[in-house]
């Protein structure tokens, strides 16, 4: 909330401490799952003395009715500015005493908002051993037995799409790809395997033979072999 506030506050250190105002500005991505009462808590932490402080790091005040902040040592850490302040000061105002903020999380926000952080990191920590975990099984991972691709082509063998491709050529063109320099990293996966095979087209069928040309009618049929010439082309 600190380092959010910062970012909203004047030339001045000063701001609106309306709860619902500082909720938008300071987290509008989370307006969802953040309540204005959790604003108040944290205002009102930031307004507590520590022990050990000479001051708080911020003072609420009121001017007008309305709820303003400031922070205390904003102007010790900043360079003189021509311009005007956004916000009345705490001179102008009513000082707000600052409430236990243990009281105000009384309806529920702190155990929803703790609990709503904690799932987070215990997703974040999940995810960060399965990253781990699948790095590990990676760095000790063998390549896939040859019994259990042989088993996959075979399979195919019985699949009519596959009818035209000779499995065992082909199983042999993969795997002298894969020795090559450059392919180094790829294993024949089953998935490699039908990408392979589903590039190869089948054969275009050729044209139909021709029909068995019949003999020439013998020197008794002259009007017979005159027809047969024309039918085939003879001279």
């Amino acid at each position: 909330m600190h380092w959010r506030l910062t970012t909203v506050v004047d030339d001045y250190g000063r701001f609106d401490a309306n709860a619902k105002v500082l909720l938008s500005n300071c987290f509008p991505l989370l307006v969802d799952k953040i309540k204005p009462r959790m604003i108040e808590k944290w205002l009102q932490e930031m307004a507590s003395l520590v022990p050990g402080d000479e001051q708080p790091l911020i003072v609420l005040y009121r001017v007008k009715g309305r709820l303003y902040g400031a922070y205390t040592t904003f102007l010790d850490h900043q360079r003189a500015r021509d311009s005007k302040p956004k916000f009345p000061g705490p001179e102008e105002g009513t000082p707000e005493p600052p409430r236990n903020p243990l009281t105000l999380a009384s309806c529920g926000e702190l155990p929803r908002l703790a609990a709503l952080s904690e799932s987070v990191s215990e997703r974040r920590e999940t995810r960060d051993e399965r990253r781990e975990t699948g790095k590990s099984n990676a760095c000790h991972s063998t390549p896939q037995a040859a019994a259990t691709d042989v088993e996959f082509l075979n399979s195919l063998k019985a699949n009519p799409a596959y009818a035209h491709i000779n499995l065992e050529v082909e199983r042999g063109k993969m795997q002298a790809w894969l020795a090559l320099p450059k392919n180094k990293g790829r294993k024949l996966t089953q998935r490699f395997i039908l990408n392979w095979l589903n590039k190869i087209d089948p054969p275009i069928r050729g044209m139909p033979a021709k029909a068995a040309v019949p003999p020439m009618p013998g020197p008794d049929d002259p009007i017979g072999r005159s027809l047969w010439r024309q039918a085939h082309g003879a001279g």
